[in-house]
């Protein structure tokens, strides 16, 4: 019994082999392939949009730039392609920029202010555009957009005030996964593969770059002649018979208007001026009225603010590229009126009350092709290229 127990002692003392822990080269592999592929999608501008692009870019100017800007520019492509800072800062001797988004929802544009702000803007006078058409969108439709600028501060303070608590995790999914954001643009460039085509390589943000360089934020449109003037007044988009403003676009036009105040700066509400056809459509059907007093019944509810109104100034078709576009020439004889309206409002004044100013009728300005529009950009590109071509030659 003794040796029996001696042996069992002996036996459960015997020194176990130690478990070796494998490590998981597989799955660490597959995260670098991952974390690899998402950074070059990252880097990869074809496999975004224009509009993505003009949002990200933006979003990068504003740390540089709006430390030096006295005259922030916010709002959507009518105010990108239709407002020149060049104009602005030739007539008022202070420094603009452009930092309008194109399809930008008030929430875009009150979250671009925020951030130029922060970068350390003091803003003397502020434009400001809300075009009809977003303003009458569902909030998440700039869900494509927003996470190209915004911060997921910004995501979080836009489904508290949305109470969508999905849109948060889509945006902060969307902005830290580029394929899941990228995902259609993916998908185009694969099937141009599969078919043996060339993919869409968006060579026009490389002449939107030069051009909003040149004019600090803005992109001017070339000259259109396909524009005849002729506007489908079938179209929803432009003429939406029972228009109104989503709740959402409302409470940030009112969010963008408190902000300035707090800063005790003036804010220019800027209704540019639209193609004949297009206003003269939405007149005869009520909608414009109905719009023009959606205008003064926020403008009335804050003070320093004032509606710089060119619905109505004749501009005329040559000046558009499409029913509500600007190109380079109306663009300059738009922020020339606007320029003078701004120069009058900030002169001392004895009443805090809400402003109207409607622009005189256009007037085309002779020495327009001084501001550099995208044809420019486009030549100024390719001579850039051949001179390239010529020094490496030598």
């Amino acid at each position: 019994m003794a040796d029996e127990s001696a042996k069992e002692l002996t036996m459960d003392e015997t020194p176990k082999p130690k478990r070796r822990i494998k490590a998981p080269f597989g799955v660490l592999g597959m995260l670098v392939i991952v974390v690899g592929f998402e950074t070059y999608v990252s880097y990869r501008r074809d496999f975004s949009t224009p509009y993505a692009l003009e949002w990200s870019v933006t979003a990068r100017s504003v740390k540089h730039v709006a430390r030096k800007t006295q005259i922030p520019c916010f709002g959507t492509s009518l105010t990108r392609g239709g407002v020149s800072p060049r104009i602005l800062e030739e007539k008022l001797g202070k420094t603009a920029y452009n930092f309008a988004l194109s399809g930008a929802q008030p929430f875009a544009s009150y979250t671009v202010f925020k951030h130029a702000l922060a970068a350390g803007c003091k803003p003397e006078a502020i434009v400001v555009e809300f075009k009809w058409t977003a303003l009458a969108m569902g909030y998440t439709w700039n869900e494509r957009v927003l996470p190209e600028m915004a911060t997921t501060r910004d995501f979080l303070d836009f489904a508290i005030a949305t109470s969508d608590s999905q849109l948060f995790a889509r945006l902060f999914l969307l902005s830290k996964i580029p394929t899941l954001r990228c995902r259609e643009e993916i998908r185009k460039n694969i099937l141009a593969g599969l078919n043996g085509t060339e993919p869409p390589r968006l060579h026009e943000i490389v002449i939107m770059a030069r051009n909003a360089l040149m004019n600090r934020g803005a992109n001017h449109p070339t000259y259109n002649p396909k524009f005849t003037g002729y506007v489908d007044p079938a179209s929803p988009f432009l003429f939406e018979k029972d228009w109104k403003c989503h709740p959402f676009s409302e409470l940030y036009i009112h969010k963008f208007f408190d902000l300035a105040a707090s800063l005790d700066v003036p804010v220019f509400w800027i209704l540019p001026p639209i193609a004949p056809s297009t206003v003269k459509h939405r007149v005869e059907i009520g909608i414009e009225e109905t719009y023009t007093q959606f205008v003064k019944s926020m403008a009335a509810k804050h003070k320093g603010v004032t509606v710089v109104d060119g619905r109505f100034s004749e501009y005329a078709n040559e000046v558009f590229i499409d029913s509500t576009h600007m190109n380079r020439d109306g663009a300059v004889a738009f922020t020339t009126d606007l320029a003078d309206a701004i120069k009058r409002e900030l002169e001392p004044r004895s009443d805090t009350a809400t402003h109207w100013v409607s622009l005189p009728k256009y007037k085309a300005q002779p020495n327009a092709k001084r501001i550099e529009d995208m044809m420019d950009s486009l030549v100024a590109l390719a001579n850039d290229k051949k001179k390239e071509k010529e020094k490496a030659k030598r």
